[in-house]
C-alpha cells in the first residue's frame, strides 16, 4: 500500500505541469467535490464538525486510492484533485467504486450522523493534450456535468467532447465579450413585428444585438451570448441593450414599441426592476415604449421569481411578452398565470407549419390560449408568403421574420447613428 501525500493547490499544479512536460504516458485528472453535508454539519454542530467531516472525507479518499499511482491535492476545502497514471482505460470504473463506497458510508460526530456524498469529474490527459490548464479545465467541465446529473456521480469528458469545445470557446470569448461591452462594440438592430389581423396596429419591433468588429464587420453575437450565459454575465448584456436603447429613444421621435430580451440572470436578480426604474427615470424614458421578453423556459424554471419580476415590471408601466412558447418542456398550467401582454410562438414550429399537422395544432393552441386570456399572439421566423397566409388564417396577431421585415441597424453606440 502506497503512502499518499496530500498536496496543496500550488503544489498539485506544479506536479501536474511537471508531469505534462516530462511524461508522455496517458493519464486522467479527476476533480472530486464534497456535497453540502459539510454545510449541514456546520449548521447543526458547528465549525469543528464541518472541519472533521471534510478531514474524514479526505482520509477516506486517500485510503481508497492508496493502492494506485496517484498525485493527490486539496484544491479548495471541499474539492480534491487526483492525477492518476497507468489506469486511464478503467479510471471511470475505479472512481465509480470510490464514489459508491463513500456514498454508502456515514460520518458520526458526537452521536449525530452525517452523510457526505462525492461527485467526480474526469478528463483524459492524452499525448495530444499536454497543456495542464486545458486538462484541468476539462475536468472542471466534467465535474459540472456530473453535478448537473444530480451529484453523487462520475462523468468523463474526452478531449473531443463537443461540450468541452463549447466551454473552451466560451471561455476564450469571455475577455472579448467584456471588452466589447466596455468599448461599445455591440450595436442594436431592430426587426419589425407586423400586424396581420384586425386589432392593435401600433408599430412594434424586437431589439437584436449584433457585434461590430474593429474592422467594421457586423456579425451575429451567438458565441458572445453563450459566454454571457455560461459565466453569469448575461445581466450585463441586458443592461447594455436597455441603456443604449434609452439613449436612442431619448433623442429620437419614434413611436415604436421596442421589445428587449431578458435573461435568466436578470430574472433571478432581486434588484432588476428597481434598476430599470432608475434607468428610465435617469433618461426620462416613458415606460410604455418598452416591452420585456422573458422566455417560457426561464419563466417556468424560476416561476416564483419570474412572476414577481413580471408584477414589478407591470407596475412600472412596461409591457411584457412570454417568449419561445412551445419549446422544451412547457408547463401549460402556468401560461394563464403570467401577467403578460403577448404570447410569442416559438419559431421552431414555423418551418413545418404547412406540412405537419402537429406544428399547426401547436400554433393554433398557443394562439387560442392567448385569445382565451385576452392577450395577443406573435409568430416569429416567418420566411415565406405561404407561412404568412397560414398564420393569418389561424388568427395570429403579429408576424416577425425575414419575409415581413429583416433586422436593420437602429443604433450604434460608438457613432450614435441609426439607419434611416
Amino acid at each position: 500500500m502506497t503512502s499518499i501525500h496530500v498536496l496543496d493547490r500550488v503544489q498539485f499544479f506544479a506536479q501536474l505541469k511537471h508531469y505534462c512536460q516530462v511524461n508522455g504516458k496517458p493519464a486522467v485528472i479527476a476533480l472530486i467535490e464534497v456535497n453540502n453535508a459539510a454545510d449541514v454539519a456546520r449548521l447543526l454542530s458547528g465549525y469543528e464538525a464541518e472541519n472533521q467531516l471534510i478531514q474524514w472525507v479526505e482520509r477516506s479518499l486517500v485510503n481508497g486510492l492508496s493502492s494506485l499511482n496517484v498525485i493527490f491535492g486539496c484544491i479548495t476545502p471541499r474539492q480534491f484533485a487526483v492525477l492518476l497514471t497507468g489506469y486511464s482505460g478503467v479510471a471511470e470504473i475505479l472512481f465509480q467504486r470510490l464514489v459508491d463506497s463513500l456514498n454508502n458510508a456515514c460520518f458520526d460526530y458526537r452521536g449525530r450522523r452525517y452523510y457526505p456524498r462525492i461527485t467526480v469529474g474526469i478528463s483524459v490527459l492524452t499525448t495530444d493534450v499536454r497543456r495542464p490548464e486545458m486538462a484541468f479545465m476539462a475536468a472542471e467541465q466534467a465535474l459540472y456535468q456530473a453535478r448537473r446529473g444530480g451529484g453523487g456521480k462520475v462523468f468523463t469528458v474526452k478531449p473531443d467532447d463537443p461540450g468541452l469545445k463549447r466551454y473552451l470557446s466560451c471561455l476564450t470569448c469571455l475577455p472579448k465579450l467584456r471588452a466589447g461591452l466596455r468599448q461599445h462594440e455591440f450595436v442594436l438592430y431592430a426587426q419589425p413585428m407586423v400586424p396581420i389581423n384586425d386589432g392593435d396596429h401600433a408599430k412594434k419591433a424586437e431589439i437584436l444585438l449584433r457585434h461590430r468588429s474593429p474592422e467594421g464587420v457586423i456579425g451575429l453575437p451567438a458565441t458572445y451570448l453563450q459566454a454571457a450565459n455560461a459565466f453569469n454575465i448575461s445581466r450585463d448584456v441586458d443592461f447594455y441593450v436597455l441603456e443604449h436603447l434609452c439613449r436612442y429613444l431619448r433623442d429620437k421621435k419614434d413611436d415604436t414599441l421596442y421589445s428587449i430580451n431578458v435573461s435568466g440572470a436578470s430574472v433571478r436578480d432581486p434588484y432588476f426592476s428597481r434598476q430599470i426604474q432608475s434607468l428610465l427615470d435617469y433618461h426620462g424614458m416613458a415606460p410604455e415604449r418598452l416591452c420585456f421578453e422573458i422566455t417560457e423556459t426561464v419563466a417556468d424554471k424560476d416561476y416564483l421569481l419570474a412572476h414577481q419580476l413580471m408584477l414589478a415590471l407591470k407596475a412600472l408601466g412596461v409591457r411584457l411578452s412570454l417568449d419561445d412558447i412551445g419549446v422544451g418542456s412547457s408547463n401549460l398550467a402556468n401560461l394563464p398565470r403570467f401577467p403578460v401582454d403577448y404570447f410569442k410562438i416559438d419559431g421552431t414550429y414555423l418551418p413545418n407549419l404547412l406540412d405537419h399537422e402537429y406544428c399547426e395544432q401547436v400554433v393554433r393552441f398557443i394562439h387560442g390560449a392567448a385569445k382565451a386570456y385576452n392577450k395577443q399572439s406573435i409568430a416569429e421566423h416567418i420566411e415565406s408568403p405561404l407561412q404568412l397566409d397560414k398564420i393569418k388564417q389561424i388568427g395570429v396577431d403579429f408576424a416577425q421574420g425575414f419575409y415581413t421585415g429583416s433586422p436593420r441597424l437602429l443604433y450604434d453606440p460608438r457613432q450614435g447613428v441609426e439607419d434611416g
